[in-house]
């Protein structure tokens, strides 16, 4: 049984451990960590992961991974979902994230496409925004 819960320090290779088998980039994870991430945990062991940074009132969904052998279970859902849950909560004016593979997998959960220079300005210049994903990457955000 998969069970979602907050991060912990201790979390963070573990968490960066599943980036770098998704190809995802693990600098500046540590900047929010652990308190804007959750992690899917199967008998205690880490198998997924998702962040959503806070940039003012504006959030950066990044970091979803989920290890290979529990994809397609419904563990990057249920994150995807939690956290999204967890930005209407917060009233979160919106939530922006970059991929360069996954466009139409967040589209299902209601992100759109969008430019990347409307992101204010305070996310914009977020290590993710600024430097980390390249300028072809997609640009989506959601509303609530």
């Amino acid at each position: 049984m998969v069970d979602l819960r907050n991060t912990m320090p201790s979390d963070l290779e573990a968490v960066r451990r599943l980036l770098r088998e998704a190809g995802l980039p693990t600098e500046g994870v540590e900047d929010q960590f652990p308190a804007q991430y959750r992690v899917a945990t199967v008998e205690g062991a880490v198998v997924g992961v998702a962040g959503l940074e806070l940039h003012g009132r504006a959030g950066l969904f990044r970091s979803l991974a989920v290890r290979s052998a529990f994809r397609g279970t419904g563990v990057g859902t249920h994150l995807v979902r939690e956290r999204i849950e967890w930005a209407r909560a917060r009233g979160l004016s919106h939530v922006f994230l970059l991929t360069t593979t996954a466009s139409s997998y967040f589209e299902k959960f209601g992100f759109r496409r969008a430019e990347r220079g409307i992101a204010p300005e305070a996310l914009a210049k977020s290590k993710e925004f600024a430097s980390l994903c390249p300028s072809s990457a997609i640009c989506l955000v959601w509303q609530p």
